[in-house]
């Protein structure tokens, strides 16, 4: 149809002497008049459209500040967490902490600073649960452990050790300043809802 703007229509093209798939965008160019003067259209191979949707997909699931899951992937690190625990009866708990005064160490020395306070903290916790656990940075002042386990492990005594190590910093980029935290722990046995261990 005359003056239509396509979005994504799958074709065929010769490219450099191949046949290849295309994603293809094409919309009419108007003189100042109205008229349709000429055609831009763009199009890439298939194969490249889906590494940048799959790319994309990535990005929208992922923290950049810590490498880690943010709320996205949070949740659909969950769900898997969920089947196990349906089908083959294994628990796991999220744990919570919150950085309870990282708003009021960013007002003192800025949002860049803030962020070195999140790192520092992050880095701790992935050396103890970084190889056996999901790791998250949801939002700003929270990370996240998501880990399976049961309530008759010894998880809890880890997070406790965590904690500690977490509030014995005492410096943060050069900046003398101490971390504290308020964590909680819910096992998915106990609620059987991951809405409600938030």
């Amino acid at each position: 149809k005359e003056g239509e703007v396509i979005r994504g229509e799958f074709g065929e093209s010769i490219v450099h002497g191949n046949m290849k798939t295309i994603v293809a965008d094409k919309q009419p160019i108007y003189s100042d008049d109205g008229k349709i003067v000429g055609l831009l259209g763009y199009f890439r191979e298939v194969a490249q459209y889906r590494k940048i949707k799959e790319r994309m997909k990535f990005l929208e699931r992922y923290d950049e500040l810590t490498d880690s899951v943010n709320s996205h992937g949070l949740l659909e690190g969950a769900h898997n967490f969920v089947e196990s625990y349906d089908f083959r009866h294994i628990d796991f708990a999220l744990t919570i902490f919150k950085l309870e005064n990282l708003k009021e160490f960013v007002n003192a020395y800025g949002y860049s600073m803030g962020e070195e306070m999140i790192k520092s903290v992050f880095e701790i916790l992935k050396k103890t649960f970084g190889m056996n656990s999901l790791l998250g940075h949801p939002e700003f002042d929270i990370l996240t452990i998501l880990h399976q386990t049961s309530p008759y492990g010894n998880f809890q005594e880890e997070v406790a050790t965590v904690q500690k190590q977490i509030e014995k910093i005492n410096r943060i980029a050069g900046i003398r300043y101490n971390i504290y935290t308020s964590v909680s722990t819910t096992y998915y046995s106990e609620v059987e809802d991951f809405e409600k261990m938030k």
